[in-house]
């Protein structure tokens, strides 16, 4: 077969970039994918899933994703939508078959694996009969598998699990919570926060949940992150309290503490200081929720689970019988040593703009499309850091800040990033905003140098 870009992976960031490069190149794109339909691990996730923030931040830039609706009632009440994991698959499935494949220049082969050397030679085989496929590319290679996304229905499991005991996963929760009282959900980040919210808007009582967490995470206030025009100055707001905070913090933990005050951020357990930030975001009424829970088992992971008991190594903990365990123990992507976006040949889509993960695959697309060397696409395509402890916060302001200044020197690519979807921003509703704005402006600037030192110099701390 003969293209001008493999993608390998059909998920949200395989579709993204195929979606920009349609827009902006003549360029004919094969994806190819272990699954056999697009959408990645949205295919395995849970009925109850939503995207962590509105839908305007996510998908392709093509088509929107969701209605802009601000959602009246319960738990995110006057926050926009946030799509449900069926929405995003019909996003993609649609982009796919009308935006995509309509093109006539994309090609998707499901079931099929890469199995080539990701330098010279190129080659993709058949899950289904084994036969492998030549594939000769006059452009680029596009590596979405980067990051590694685990979900509950396909990673290893790190802990022994005696037969009879039960054990199920978010997706299959609603068909297995039956005939069960108590419920134990192990793990710490986001999706098992989705499984608690969903328990005890169940009517679960709190007090029959046991939550294993074995660390404590910082969360993102999901009114910092609101879209369009109504949420344009509480978005400024946010940017200017993340530069001020960074100038004025006196340590790492300073640097999460200022946040909080700033109520940028937010930890369910106001006793505990959290040692992991991964950037999930949550509203008020889904951290009252969370707090709900009180039998929690900080600091330890389990390394056994039987009906009625669990152990963290020699310690024992009894359970209720009818005890049902809840495994949200996958990660979101595995923590792998620093690479750039563009080297030779090869494209390695990462975040490149702090918490917009859609628009930085994007952006990546519009980079490969509008800029001739490897040393300008990498300048301006720097990996947000993701790290396991608190230093990946100072990381990945210093980076954003650095990737903004160098953006801001492009005028293509800043007018670009202005019309594009997937940024959210919207425009001054009155005079009085846009002063407000101004204002904002301004302390960001006066604050600016300050941040970039101040931060420069936490990185070099050890805790």
């Amino acid at each position: 077969m003969y293209t001008d870009y493999l993608i390998v992976g059909a998920g949200a960031q395989g579709l993204i970039i195929a979606d920009e490069l349609l827009a902006q190149t003549d360029a004919r794109i094969l994806l190819v994918d272990r699954r056999d339909q697009v959408g990645g691990h949205w295919n395995e996730a849970y009925s109850f899933v939503r995207l962590h923030q509105p839908s305007v931040y996510y998908g392709v830039a093509s088509q929107p994703l969701g209605s802009g609706r601000i959602e009246e009632t319960g738990l995110n009440a006057g926050l926009y939508e946030q799509a449900t994991g069926l929405e995003v698959l019909g996003h993609f499935e649609q982009a796919f078959r009308e935006r995509l494949l309509s093109s006539g220049r994309v090609q998707f082969l499901g079931l099929h694996e890469y199995d080539g050397d990701w330098n010279q030679e190129h080659s993709v085989r058949s899950l289904v009969t084994s036969r492998p496929i030549n594939v000769h590319i006059t452009r680029a290679i596009v590596d979405t598998t980067w990051y590694g996304v685990e979900t509950p229905e396909s990673h290893r499991l790190a802990f022994a699990v005696d037969p009879g005991t039960p054990l199920t996963t978010p997706k299959r929760l609603p068909d297995d919570i039956s005939g069960h009282r108590h419920v134990t959900v192990l793990g710490g980040g986001k999706t098992s926060m989705d499984v608690v919210i969903w328990l005890i808007g169940q009517g679960l009582p709190a007090d029959q949940i046991c939550w294993v967490r074995p660390r404590e995470s910082w969360l993102i206030n999901r009114e910092t992150a609101q879209p369009g025009d109504a949420g344009l100055l509480r978005m400024m707001e946010s940017q200017t309290n993340r530069v001020e905070a960074s100038a004025a913090a006196g340590s790492v933990r300073d640097l999460y503490l200022q946040m909080e005050r700033r109520d940028e951020f937010f930890r369910i357990d106001q006793s505990v200081f959290p040692e992991m930030f991964h950037g999930a975001t949550i509203s008020r009424g889904e951290l009252s929720v969370l707090r709900q829970v009180e039998n929690v088992v900080r600091g330890l992971r389990v390394t056994s689970i039987s009906s009625g008991s669990m152990l963290f190594g020699s310690e024992k903990r009894e359970l209720p019988a009818d005890t049902l365990f809840v495994d949200c123990t996958a990660r979101a992507f595995n923590f792998k040593p620093p690479k750039p976006v563009f080297d030779g040949r090869r494209i390695t889509p990462k975040v490149i703009r702090d918490g917009l993960v859609s628009f930085s695959a994007a952006a990546i697309a519009h980079v490969e499309a509008n800029y001739e060397t490897e040393d300008e696409k990498n300048a301006l395509t720097s990996p947000i850091p993701y790290e396991e402890d608190l230093i990946t916060l100072p990381k990945r302001y210093l980076t954003d800040m650095i990737t903004q200044e160098r953006w801001s020197k492009e005028k293509g690519l800043r007018r670009w990033a202005r019309d594009s979807r997937l940024t959210g921003f919207g425009k001054p509703a009155d005079d009085e905003a846009k002063a407000k704005i101004r204002g904002l402006q301004s302390r960001i600037q006066v604050s600016r140098d300050a941040a970039l030192k101040n931060l420069k110099e936490l990185i070099g701390e050890t805790t």
